[in-house]
């Protein structure tokens, strides 16, 4: 049933009428993801919502990604995340994590569909907390070492950000297993569980 109304409402957006009027059928799509989502029993049909926006943004691969694209994965992950679809929630976030790498400049200045979606995160800001929602999801799914690994690459990016010249070497020096790796064992040391939000 989710799939014939999506198909349904993908002929509706995608008619001649409605591209002559300005319709994004992707900005549609996010809109209608985001309603279902408020619902509980809703979250496949805004999964699939998703999904469908996902096909009308050219991925751009190489181009350093496209902020609307991984914003709509970010929000799949969470959504399959809340849902305890955990593998998925991590193939979405993942596939997310490496586009956000990819991307250039952030997404607070980005135009998200047709400005019906903004955020005010800097690129930091959001690869920080889809690393700390990768985290959540491996605590969920029993696998303590992923979600420390996950705490750690947030804590990585949050401390490139700030531009402490200091924090940032010992972070790195931690990444690499260097001399301030010390400090990052400690702070890897506490439970996974408690730095993820």
């Amino acid at each position: 049933a989710i799939q014939r109304g999506v198909e349904t409402m993908e002929k509706m957006l995608s008619t001649e009428d409605a591209v002559r009027m300005g319709g994004s059928p992707a900005a549609t799509f996010v809109c209608l993801a985001m309603a279902l989502e408020e619902k509980p029993k809703l979250g496949p049909g805004a999964v699939r919502c998703y999904e469908k926006a996902l096909e009308h943004i050219p991925a751009r691969e190489g181009k350093g990604g496209n902020w609307e694209r991984i914003v709509i994965l970010q929000q799949i992950g969470a959504v399959c995340l809340r849902q305890k679809r955990h593998r998925e929630a991590l193939r979405w976030l993942g596939e997310c994590a490496s586009a956000g790498a990819k991307a250039a400049g952030h997404p607070r200045d980005a135009v998200l569909f047709e400005g019906t979606f903004n955020t005010k995160q800097t690129r930091s800001e959001f690869l920080s907390m889809v690393e700390k929602m990768r985290a959540k999801t491996c605590m969920e799914m029993g696998d303590e070492a992923a979600a420390r690994e996950h705490v750690r690459e947030a804590q990585r990016v949050e401390a490139a950000a700030t531009g402490d010249a200091v924090e940032r070497h010992a972070v790195e020096s931690t990444a690499r297993g260097g001399a301030g790796a010390g400090a990052g064992r400690a702070a890897a040391a506490e439970p996974a569980r408690d730095l993820v939000k």
